[in-house]
């Protein structure tokens, strides 16, 4: 009769860990958020020195949770900016903003308000700008439409029962190339190595 009696407390115990353990929790909702982006150019000879500019970027996220782990994905707008000083007799600043269509998704870690988080994303450029004043200087120009490819890492917080805080690095592994066309019509083409660090505040409009 004890051995039944154990048997069948084992057997309640093990439901409601497995209950606990494999329970999921999903939410969906907007994002947005600021971003310090840095195109990545390095100082070689007369390469230019590309400084990090203030961008944003604004999306939606689902997130499905089967505690402690969870996957998440996102789709969003990544409008980032850079500061470029190019030596031609004098330093010249130049301005490159991009606009990104961006898709990733996030493997992570739930430890109690805190998540852990990595994935990879792809960044498909839609915009680009650049400084229209000094064109007649020097033009900089992007080598086509490009998918950049990379992998991001980061925190999250959630502070309240549906808001949640995220902060992100962001390392593109593909290059994107820049043509610099200067006045004398000599054109160099410039391999970058794009970076950034975002952080965005997320709402769950649907949390189940």
């Amino acid at each position: 009769m004890l051995r039944i009696k154990l048997k069948i407390f084992l057997l309640v115990l093990s439901l409601l860990m497995m209950d606990s353990l494999y329970s999921q929790t999903f939410s969906l909702g907007p994002f947005v958020g600021l971003n310090v982006s840095d195109v990545g150019i390095k100082t070689i000879d007369t390469t230019p020195i590309s400084d990090a500019k203030f961008g944003y970027q604004l999306g939606l996220f689902t997130r499905v949770q089967i505690k402690p782990v969870f996957v998440q994905l996102e789709a969003s707008y990544f409008y980032s900016r850079s500061a470029i000083e190019y030596k031609q007799n004098k330093i010249v600043p130049q301005s490159i903003d991009v606009g990104y269509l961006a898709f990733s998704g996030m493997l992570g870690l739930k430890l109690g308000t805190l998540r852990i988080q990595a994935g990879p994303f792809i960044h498909r450029d839609v915009i680009f700008l650049q400084n229209e004043s000094i064109k007649d200087q020097i033009s900089i120009e992007k080598d086509g439409v490009q998918n950049l490819f990379g992998v991001q890492a980061g925190i999250g917080v959630n502070i309240a029962k549906r808001w949640n805080v995220d902060f992100r690095y962001l390392k593109y592994f593909s290059p994107t190339n820049y043509v610099f066309k200067e006045a004398s019509g000599e054109l160099k083409i410039r391999e970058a190595s794009p970076s950034a660090l975002a952080v965005h505040l997320g709402y769950a409009i649907i949390k189940k």
